[in-house]
């Protein structure tokens, strides 16, 4: 909603989606700040979108951050039918590298995106062409060093307080508990305890882009 507020404020005509109801409720909340401005808002998924009745509606389709949540094949395919002819897809989204799976410490940390390799190899298949590629990585990382922190500093602490305090006075109800959830509590301790969500680590297994493409004919 903060995106679809600023287009708004901008003097923009826009739309948005989101499939969340709670979002939902945010959103309007946005929309509401410029009662003036025409703004529709469909609460569903982007693959459930009413193509029909926004057939070659729009100038530009703005995916932040939410690109990776939707197959490219159906984004590409129903982009095809709601942007109009020369209308642009804006994405500003984090893909994985080269490097992701390869094991290496941190791997597997950051979840979400869509293969960068395999991005290239689809957009070359549709009818759009790539007018804009530009890597924000270095740009971004720096605030994964400070989430970093203060899982690190701050919460990680509390949490072995926490810990200690469930272990000392219900010994057994938290043995049991550590034992049915050992397998969530492991991985949530690697991705999230273990310093692996660093500056280096985001900047080795993704890679964040703006990109700008432009539906031909």
């Amino acid at each position: 909603g903060h995106v679809l507020g600023q287009l708004l404020q901008r003097g923009y005509q826009a739309d948005g989606l989101v499939p969340s109801a709670s979002l939902a409720r945010l959103v309007r909340k946005h929309q509401e700040q410029h009662p003036g401005k025409p703004s529709r808002l469909f609460e569903c998924r982007f693959e459930d979108f009413p193509v029909d009745e926004n057939a070659h509606k729009y100038d530009v389709a703005l995916f932040s951050e939410s690109f990776q949540y939707i197959s490219m094949d159906a984004s590409f395919a129903l982009l095809q039918k709601i942007l109009k002819p020369g209308g642009r897809l804006v994405i500003c989204d984090f893909f994985k590298t080269a490097h992701h799976g390869d094991g290496g410490p941190g791997d597997g940390s950051f979840g979400g995106g869509h293969p960068m390799a395999e991005f290239y190899r689809k957009i070359k298949t549709t009818p759009f062409e790539l007018i804009r590629d530009e890597d924000i990585t270095a740009r971004v990382s720096p605030n994964l060093q400070l989430v970093n922190d203060l899982l690190l500093n701050t919460i990680k602490p509390v949490g072995l307080t926490l810990d200690k305090y469930l272990g000392d006075n219900y010994p057994k109800l938290t043995w049991i508990a550590k034992k049915l959830l050992r397998k969530k509590l492991d991985k949530a301790n690697y991705k999230y305890f273990a310093g692996n969500r660093s500056k280096e680590t985001f900047e080795r297994y993704k890679t964040y882009r703006l990109m700008v493409c432009q539906l031909k004919g």
